[in-house]
This record gives structure tokens, C-alpha cells and sequence, in this order.
């Protein structure tokens, strides 16, 4: 899920990649094969799900990973930071995590790196702008993170999220950037290279508002041969192969940012998001097989401040083609997926924080090559 935008108004997030060593990303050779849908043209699945957890335990959960047993949530509002839930039963495993600024203590509102079906992975901190690995079987042991820690260079730039390649050697990410598109970073945090090419329109605003506007989640296939890069004010999605960007994917509405450049004060420049924009894709869950998209399209005075972002989630396969509309109740925030494409778990924040599990179609877990 997006960063709230109260914050992304002044700041944008961080993305994630993986699969391949820093290369030269774009080049003018590579084709990219551009791919429109409406989705009149799709099936669509009712889901039908049982909630796991409730208000009486959540505060202001943000963001969720599906392990092999375990639920991993994190909650912006928690005394402990991290939830494990047992994936079948939602019952409680361990609350984990310690709020802090001190050896393996979180800032909270911590985003999650984990690849789909993977028990590994890292959480990404905004506050102190570093990841911090974490194993689930620990987490549920000892209640804690491990030491282990990627404190980034902020040279090139604000980065809010960010996510580990999955030979552990180098990090992918977004934000208020110097350079356009993504940035790569070594496993020391120190800047490596860009790649995804300079953010199009309004080439009078700044490179880092630009980068704002178009602003992405970014996910990895567990195999680590993709990423994709979900927008958050167009309904726009690119998929990338390693470094190169191979399809980009626009529909069902075709709308792009509508923005600003706004003076901060100090010379500082801003994105001013305008009433009218529109939220493209509030969330993206990956496998190997498939691209789960929640899409929006509303409005930004529609969405009661954030917690009502989701309208549907939309189904692809990693050509970029998309097969399926599957719809929900209410408005989810937050999606996950497991690995083999059987279940979704979704977080919702109205009218109460929620977690619910939804039994995925058959039709969408079948993988014809």
C-alpha cells in the first residue's frame, strides 16, 4: 500500500526489484511492447472471505506478508510493531517488535519486503530510512528482528520504501530523487546507478516531483525474473525483466497525474497533488505465476482520507495480460497473495481495521504455458 498521502504529498516512496545484478536498465534497442485493456472484456469473480482479525486487536495496520504458515502484519499504531498470525486460523502467534530508536528496536509503520511464500525478508523503516532483516520462525521465537541492517545513502535523494534483490547484494528504490526513475544501491546502501528513464510529462517541474507524481509500488516474483511497477496516480503498470523495462500496461480508465510544483520554503520544491487527481493502483501482490493489482480510480476527496482506496483488484499473467476482475466487499487497502496463487488476504482500515482471507478461483491459480 501507498504511503498515507499526507506524507506523499511531501514525499514519495520507495520500490522494489530484484532477480538480477545493477545493470544498464533501458536502452533504446530493447522493445517495449505497450499493452491497453478495458475490463469489459474480463471475467470477474465475486470473492467471498471470513474475517481473521478484528479492531479489538489492530490499530492502524499497514502492510502484510504471507509466509508458509505465518501472517506477517505491521501496524503503524501497535506498542509492538509486528503481528504474527497463524495463516489458517488467524489466531495470534506473537507480537513482536519494540518501539525505539535503539540495537534491533523499530520506529514503527514499518513496510514489509518479503517475497510471496518466502519466511525471509526485510523491513523497511521510514522513519530511520534503513531495512532490517527478520525471519518469521525468529520473530516468533524471540519476539525480535535480527541485527542485521541496510542503512541507505541518502546522497541522490529522500528514499521512503525500498526492497532487497534476491541475492541479498544490492537495493532497489523510489523517492524524492535527483536522478530519474529508480535508484540502485549496493548492499552497503551507497548509490549505484538509475534505471526506468526520466518520468514523462511536465519536463518544466523538477526530476524529484516528477518522480513523486509518478510515484510507484514496486514488487518482485519470488523467482526474482520480475518486478513490477504499479502507479499510484495513473492506472499505468510496468513490467520490468531485471533491469529492462519490457511492457507497459494502461487501462481500464487511461488517466495520468494531475499536478504541481509547489515551493516548500528553502528552495525546497514539492508535488501538489490537485482535488481532481485520481489514485491509480492503491496495492500489488506478486507470484511467480501471477500480478494481483488493486485498483482505484476514485477521486481523491472519495477515499475518507485513505482508508477506502481499493475498488476492485484486477489479474494478470507476467506477459502483461490481463484475465480476470475480482471484486470484494467494501474497499481493501492492502492485498497479499500466496504463492501458489490459492489465497488472498487483504487489510481493511473502514469502517473498523480488519484482516480477511479470501479463497482465490481455481481459474486463477492454473498456470497454461
Amino acid at each position: 500500500m501507498s504511503l498515507p498521502h499526507a506524507l506523499a504529498t511531501s514525499l514519495i516512496l520507495l520500490a522494489s526489484v530484484a532477480g538480477c545484478r545493477p545493470g544498464v536498465g533501458d536502452r533504446p534497442e530493447d522493445p517495449v511492447l505497450h499493452i491497453a485493456f478495458s475490463v469489459d472484456t474480463l471475467a470477474v469473480y465475486q470473492l467471498q472471505g471470513r474475517t481473521l482479525l478484528d479492531s479489538d486487536v489492530l490499530g492502524s495496520p499497514g502492510a502484510l506478508a504471507v509466509g508458509t504458515q505465518y501472517l506477517l502484519v505491521s501496524d503503524d499504531k501497535a506498542s509492538h510493531p509486528l503481528l504474527v498470525l497463524d495463516r489458517v486460523s488467524g489466531a495470534i502467534v506473537r507480537h513482536a517488535g519494540a518501539v525505539g530508536s535503539g540495537p534491533r528496536e523499530l520506529r514503527g509503520g514499518e513496510r514489509l519486503d518479503f517475497k510471496a511464500g518466502q519466511d525471509e525478508g526485510w523491513l523497511v523503516s521510514v522513519l530511520s530510512q534503513s531495512l532490517v532483516y527478520a525471519h518469521l520462525d525468529s520473530l516468533v521465537a524471540t519476539g525480535m528482528p535480527s541485527d542485521r541492517k541496510i542503512q541507505s545513502d541518502w546522497s541522490q535523494g529522500v528514499v521512503l520504501n525500498a526492497t532487497v534483490w534476491t541475492d541479498h547484494d544490492s537495493v532497489v528504490g523510489s523517492g524524492l530523487l535527483a536522478v530519474g526513475g529508480f535508484a540502485v544501491f549496493d548492499a552497503s546502501g551507497a548509490y549505484h546507478n538509475s534505471i526506468g528513464g526520466d518520468p514523462p510529462d511536465q519536463e518544466d517541474a523538477s526530476i524529484s516531483v516528477r518522480n513523486q507524481a509518478w510515484n510507484a509500488t514496486l514488487r518482485v516474483s519470488p523467482d526474482g525474473r520480475h518486478f513490477i511497477a504499479a502507479f499510484d496516480n495513473a492506472d499505468r503498470l510496468d513490467i520490468y525483466e531485471g533491469g529492462t523495462l519490457k511492457k507497459v500496461v494502461r487501462g481500464p480508465e487511461f488517466f495520468d497525474p494531475i499536478y504541481l510544483e509547489d515551493d516548500a520554503g528553502g528552495g525546497a520544491q514539492v508535488l501538489a497533488l490537485l482535488p481532481e487527481n485520481r489514485y491509480g493502483y492503491a496495492d500489488v501482490t506478486v507470484t511467480n505465476e501471477r500480478i494481483f493489482a488493486l485498483f482505484s480510480g476514485k477521486e481523491r476527496d472519495a477515499t475518507s482520507r485513505g482508508t477506502q482506496w481499493g475498488s476492485y483488484i484486477l489479474a494478470f499473467d507476467w506477459t502483461g495480460r490481463p484475465f480476470g476482475k475480482l471484486t470484494a466487499p467494501g474497499s481493501p487497502c492492502v492485498i497479499a497473495a500466496s504463492s501458489d496463487n490459492r489465497d488472498l488476504y487483504a487489510i481493511y482500515l473502514s469502517p473498523a481495521p480488519h484482516i480477511v482471507h479470501f479463497p482465490l478461483p481455481e481459474a486463477l491459480g492454473s498456470v497454461t504455458e
